[in-house]
């Protein structure tokens, strides 16, 4: 691999020899990794945010995932699939260190931090979903030297609100790693959630000629130990936008009756939607439905039982459920009386909210080039 290396030398191009360098040290993964885990590179996307990463080369178990979207040239991948990133530098200058630590946190970020149930025969049990690794490797120095890059990661990691954003490890060929060492046992720490559970420090530890091997066993470990769930990818076709300070999902799909344009809510009224449900309690769906369903014998009944509160409803202006007189008195199927019929669900920062569809009245704007007839 070192000298396939030295050979890239020969393209002035840095893209070119950029490029050349990453497929380099791919294929020397590929061929060493248990079969059952992919090596690609692309862009990296999250289920619940606009934003997409590209990263030098991508790890993913080829049980539970699968690039959405692949030709010779690009790959698109669920952040939720991945098991953990590299990025690829010649020399790992300051400048170079700190840019690979921003796309690792940037990926990081991308990540569901939700919790997942798996299910043994008659049991279920439920748990945080694991995080991805990440990792830095370079060729060279740059003139500097591991000791400095030491410093250079762990004063970035102070800036840091969240110790899983960190870069697991830092590899340099030929001179040695960056990693996390246990404050109390000194314990090495490689896999991501380890490090927002154990108290830790980045230390660079030299290993000259054997960096390479050692690099390689933790990688192993780091792959092995990462052990990710199904992807849903029904989350996907649902795609994420960015109103305001909010992620929002679901908010334009509005439709006016004779108008072949779609709506979507305001950026606006997102905000005021959830800063009226702040000072709100979460309902269960049973809940909600037995307030804004008709009080008819039989669905009473159907929605008693309460579940786990997890849907606002905004309803500033307190408005009533629909009775059975308004649905009889409507005209063209339409209730005259503000009130709680026409109730749709939206997601805003992966929370969910029920708006009735007498507060949208003002607060929708046209989406450019999108039709009502769209599928969705």
């Amino acid at each position: 691999m070192i000298a396939r290396f030295n050979e890239s030398a020969v393209f002035s191009h840095q893209g070119t020899k950029g490029s050349v360098r990453e497929g380099i040290l791919k294929q020397f993964l590929r061929d060493r990794i248990p079969a059952r885990f992919g090596i690609g590179s692309g862009q990296i996307i999250g289920p619940n945010s606009p934003d997409s990463r590209q990263s030098d080369i991508i790890f993913y178990d080829t049980n539970i995932c699968a690039p959405i979207v692949a030709d010779e040239h690009s790959q698109l991948y669920p952040a939720d699939g991945v098991s953990g990133i590299l990025e690829v530098k010649s020399q790992l200058s300051k400048t170079e260190l700190i840019d690979g630590l921003g796309k690792v946190s940037d990926f990081k970020r991308l990540v569901p931090r939700d919790n997942v149930s798996a299910r043994f025969g008659m049991m279920e049990s439920t748990r945080p979903r694991e995080q991805p690794f990440g990792v830095i490797f370079a060729y060279s120095l740059a003139g500097n030297s591991l000791a400095s890059l030491e410093a250079n990661v762990r004063e970035y990691e102070a800036s840091l609100d969240d110790r899983s954003l960190a870069t697991n490890i830092v590899v340099v060929l030929n001179e040695g790693l960056i990693l996390h060492k246990n404050r109390q046992n000194l314990d090495n720490i490689v896999l991501t959630d380890a490090l927002t559970e154990q108290p830790n420090f980045a230390l660079a530890l030299a290993h000259g000629r054997a960096t390479l091997f050692e690099f390689y066993t933790i990688l192993l470990d780091m792959l092995i130990n990462t052990q990710l769930d199904l992807v849903n990818l029904e989350e996907y076709r649902q795609p994420v936008e960015r109103l305001g300070s909010h992620i929002v999902r679901n908010h334009d799909r509005l439709f006016r009756r004779g108008d072949s344009r779609r709506f979507r809510l305001t950026s606006d009224f997102i905000a005021t939607v959830v800063a009226w449900c702040a000072g709100q309690q979460r309902l269960s769906s049973n809940e909600l439905n037995r307030l804004i369903l008709p009080e008819a014998p039989g669905i009473t009944e159907r929605f008693a039982a309460d579940g786990p509160p997890v849907i606002y409803l905004y309803n500033p202006e307190s408005l009533p459920r629909v009775t059975m007189d308004m649905i009889a008195s409507s005209v063209d199927g339409r209730v005259k009386e503000p009130c709680l019929i026409g109730t749709f669900f939206i997601d805003i920062d992966s929370e969910q909210y029920a708006i009735p569809a007498f507060y949208t009245e003002g607060n929708t704007e046209e989406i450019p080039g999108a039709s009502a007839t769209d599928s969705f």
